[in-house]
């Protein structure tokens, strides 16, 4: 098989979001329009868990799980989980985003001018960064094992070093000056970690900038043993400052920042923060974030430096690239060929689905889904001002129990990294087919780029997973190649080493947890709203779809196949002004809500309601990929045949192909995700090697 479907897909944003006056917390009142009476009382929710659900590595600590085995679910995990399927289904808006994200990319490796090499000295009492620049004509890379082999015993060559070099300095075929062979070495000082400003360093003597060799490759093409350099320059008695509050300081600092923020490092970093301390923890300042970190960095087997982390955070003694223009810093970055940023915040991307009450336009109106769960301006507009506008939701999440006790499986988690949304291809609503008369080193994935004019394509939706078992696509390719293999939420043995993979947890399939969900002065139609975001089922038939098909996610690993869940709510609401007065039966709810049900909702939610959906049903249906389900996997770095092995967990190779970048001989291939409601068809192409 030479195809697969990757593990998420979108649903469109459509409309905005009809907005309407929040309906309020009175639940005296018997009517409010059309005659749409309050409700309160409780809904019970029962989820099944079809295949295994990821608990949060915090779990045990966080009392997950009691004393007796039972399982414990906090109501505000589920709460998350319920209002996000409420949003897409009602056209609510995205309440959960980050509007001013910009993503960053590697820079292409091409010639820029006006660069310089550069010292932090220190920041002064007003956070102002003073560095002393190099000498710009004396520019020269320096073969990183032969400056190693001249260090002191014992130690490594380490960005910020101050050393005095004795070698023969040669223009080379790369337009550059070039040490091939360090003779004499001096280190003369090496810097401390604080920010404290200091006087300069001596002048003349040399800087480096060790840097990481992970695009390098130690064999070139005839065979023959690959070489590294690391930048250096001499001292001058130049220095320029950036200061981050006012321009041009300010922009640089933004723009650097949004780069780092897209590293590796600062991926690698931030997780160990999260296994640390717990996502649902407020953020503790790692150590990182205060003083200057270091990696190890090797060349064929050998330890030749150590470079300072991507952080995002200076400290004297860190070496950096700047342009500076009248004593100022105008551009900052960490190496010659480094990251670039985007074009287009997310918040101009919204098509009008920004949160509620950020905006001065909405003024206190609220979509369908922020007036039944709550919201609250989280824009920042009002900060300073002493003015906070929010509003309470209708609706509180018990803990969801497990009837029984519960047998938690060990295994070793296979990475999860941040989503990547920086792949236009992917999370823009970018053409399926792109123009090949564009320049050279386009890469239309890219935010920006010539196929997103000036920043402004929506994002491709709500990001939904697949449901896919993964027992049962473990248990369909042992069969087909006739050797085990690791189910694709379990670490291979490459991914164990280091800090890839954690130990994790799994609550078994066919566990049973019970929650109640708590109404209070809801209107009624709202509240089909609710009933239908906690049972999707109820929505089945209108979309020619069996009830019993349609599942939920619960807990992590969506990616994976995991949390994927039957559930089913039975409503005990009444009219709420009858709470404390009389006893009356349950209002009747519809197990099965008609084409005039949804109707009636979309004047409440808006017009773009029932566009989106069908596609929601099909991706919450267990047999939504008719049959391609054992084909689900982020993109596979080899053949089916190698399932389950760590090439073919390879995805990024696939991104580095498939990215229509357009090259001066060929043009990559460009495979954007099948739209759900457009194709029965969610099958994308194997690829991992370069087209010839």
């Amino acid at each position: 098989m030479s195809s697969f479907v990757n593990p998420y897909t979108f649903v469109g944003i459509g409309e905005s979001p009809n907005r309407q006056p929040a309906p309020g917390h009175d639940g005296s009142s018997c009517a409010i329009d059309h005659g749409d009476v309050r409700v309160s009382g409780a809904i019970d929710v029962q989820w099944t868990l079809r295949t295994p659900m990821l608990l949060p590595a915090t779990a045990r600590e966080e009392g997950w799980v009691g004393v007796d085995a039972r399982l414990r679910v906090p109501g505000s995990s589920l709460k998350g989980s319920v209002r996000s399927l409420h949003e897409a289904m009602f056209n609510g808006c995205l309440r959960a985003i980050d509007e001013g994200f910009v993503p960053g990319y590697r820079a292409p490796a091409t010639a820029d001018s006006g660069w310089r090499l550069a010292i932090l000295l220190g920041t002064d009492s007003k956070g102002i960064y003073r560095f002393q620049l190099c000498t710009e004509e004396d520019l020269t890379f320096i073969e990183a094992t032969s400056l190693a082999r001249k260090w002191p015993h014992g130690r490594s060559p380490r960005t910020g070093e101050i050393v005095q070099i004795g070698a023969e300095i040669e223009w080379t075929n790369l337009n550059r000056w070039e040490i091939s062979k360090v003779e004499e070495l001096n280190v003369v000082t090496p810097t401390n970690g604080s920010k404290t400003m200091t006087d300069l360093f001596s002048l003349g003597d040399w800087i480096f900038l060790v840097t990481d060799l992970g695009a390098r490759h130690p064999i070139k093409r005839n065979g023959s043993p690959g070489r590294c350099f690391w930048a250096g320059s001499r001292l001058s008695s130049d220095t320029v400052s950036l200061d981050p509050q006012v321009r041009p300081g300010a922009e640089a600092m933004a723009e650097f920042e949004h780069a780092v923020a897209g590293s590796e490092d600062r991926r690698i970093l931030e997780r160990e923060d999260r296994r640390r301390h717990g996502s649902n923890k407020p953020h503790i300042h790692a150590k990182w974030r205060e003083e200057r970190s270091f990696a190890d960095v090797e060349w064929q087997g050998r330890k030749i430096g150590v470079r300072a982390r991507h952080t995002g955070f200076l400290f004297r003694g860190d070496v950096v690239w700047v342009k500076a223009d009248g004593g100022q810093v105008t551009k900052l970055k960490l190496s010659q060929i480094w990251r670039t940023t985007g074009t287009g915040a997310v918040g101009a991307r919204l098509n009008g689905a920004e949160p509620c009450l950020t905006r001065t336009e909405h003024h206190e109106k609220l979509c369908l889904s922020c007036a039944t769960f709550g919201a609250a301006d989280t824009g920042g507009s009002r900060r300073g001002k002493g003015e906070q506008i929010a509003y309470a939701g209708h609706v509180r999440f018990g803990t969801a129990t497990s009837i029984e006790p519960v047998r938690l499986q060990s295994i070793e988690l296979a990475p999860l990294s941040a989503p990547h949304p920086g792949n236009g291809m992917f999370y823009l609503e970018l053409p399926q087919r792109i123009p090949h008369n564009r320049n050279v080193n386009d890469i239309p994935t890219r935010w920006g780029s010539s196929t997103d004019a000036r920043g402004s394509v929506p994002l491709r939706g709500r990001k939904f997973y697949w449901h896919s078992d993964p027992s049962e696509q473990v248990r369909y390719w042992e069969n087909v190649n006739g050797r085990r293999a690791l189910p694709r939420y379990e670490a291979t043995a490459k991914q164990r080493v280091g800090d890839m993979s954690r130990a994790a947890e799994l609550v078994p399939a066919g566990t049973v947890l019970r929650a109640t969900v708590t109404v209070d002065g809801l209107p009624r139609r709202y509240a089909l709203a609710l009933l239908l975001a906690l049972e999707p089922g109820r929505l089945a038939a209108v979309y020619g779809r069996q009830p019993n098909d349609i599942a939920v996610h619960l807990g992590g690993g969506k990616p994976f196949g995991l949390g994927t869940a039957l559930v089913t709510a039975t409503a005990h609401l009444h009219p709420a002004r009858l709470r404390y007065t009389e006893s009356q039966p349950d209002l009747q709810w519809p197990s099965e809500v008609t084409p005039e049900d949804l109707d009636d909702l979309e004047t409440l939610a808006g017009g773009g309601m029932r566009a989106g959906l069908p596609s929601v049903m099909r991706l919450l249906d267990v047999t939504g990929l008719e049959g391609w389900d054992h084909l689900v996997a982020y993109p596979p770095g080899a053949e089916w045949s190698e399932f389950g092995t760590q090439e073919f967990r390879t995805s990024y190779k696939f991104f580095t192909v498939a990215n229509g970048e357009r090259l001066r001989q060929r043009t990559n291939p460009w495979h954007p995700l099948p739209h759900v409601h457009e194709r029965n068809d969610q099958l994308l192409p194997l690829i991992w090697r370069k087209p010839r």
